[in-house]
């Protein structure tokens, strides 16, 4: 039904292709409902967003909403469950934690993304763990439970260093250490940076994460002249949420 709804779309017919949308949405939606009754919660949730994102293509927003509190809903009761509620895999639950991020529900993609990444440590797949747990990282600050978060990063970090994913581990200790500032926990931070340069070393040279992890220590025994002037020189190389990031940690001082 999909792949006929969208032949249509590219062929200009539109009337066809909502009709065809919708079905394939309700069929979604079916399954849903039959894993639902059987006791599979996650694939179901995983089921009820692909109806809600059908039911929203077409704008019919009441069907989607009802779809998207599904998921929810029972996603919420999967997580309750633990591992007995998941029957799936980190991919399943990665997708269920983008969808919550895209509805701006940063909490339910919080789980999510933490479900995910401790099924992905258990099937070993550990530069997936490192990304989802920078996924929940960041959502537990959009949160602000800074707490979470550095454990989150770090998290991150040590399962990219053991997947030999250096920028990536060098990038995520930084966010800690940064995190850490901003707690006025400096012994922390300190160790933070030097992990990320040593990361760093283990990689390739990495100017701008090598500045950073330079600039964190520089925070972490508040040396705040030096960490500014040389913040300054790369600042705007960043995207708007690391700027802010890092700029908060001059603002505790």
């Amino acid at each position: 039904m999909r792949r006929i709804a969208h032949y249509f779309r590219l062929n200009g017919d539109m009337t066809k292709f909502r009709e065809f949308t919708r079905k394939t949405g309700d069929y979604y939606l079916q399954a849903a409902n039959g894993l639902r009754n059987s006791g599979n919660l996650l694939k179901a949730s995983l089921l009820f967003v692909k109806a809600a994102d059908c039911y929203r293509e077409i704008e019919d927003h009441v069907s989607a909403r009802d779809c998207g509190l599904a998921a929810r809903k029972y996603c919420a009761i999967a997580s309750e469950e633990g591992r007995a509620g998941l029957q799936g895999s980190a991919l399943d639950l990665k997708r269920l934690g983008d969808y919550f991020r895209s509805e701006d529900d940063t909490e339910a993609a919080r789980e999510c993304y933490e479900m995910a990444a401790t099924e992905a440590l258990e099937e070993g797949k550990l530069m997936l763990a490192g990304g989802l747990f920078r996924d929940s990282g960041d959502c537990s600050s959009r949160l602000n439970d800074v707490e979470r978060a550095v454990n989150n990063h770090t998290m991150a970090a040590d399962n990219y260093l053991k997947s030999e994913q250096y920028f990536e581990a060098a990038w995520s200790y930084n966010v800690s250490g940064f995190l850490l500032i901003s707690l006025k926990r400096f012994n922390e931070a300190a160790q933070m940076a030097g992990k990320a340069k040593r990361a760093c070393n283990r990689g390739h040279a990495y100017p701008l994460v090598w500045s950073l992890s330079r600039i964190c220590g520089l925070l972490s025994r508040e040396n705040y002249l030096t960490a500014h002037g040389e913040w300054q020189k790369i600042r705007r190389k960043f995207k708007r949420s690391y700027i802010n990031l890092v700029d908060s940690c001059f603002h505790h001082q």
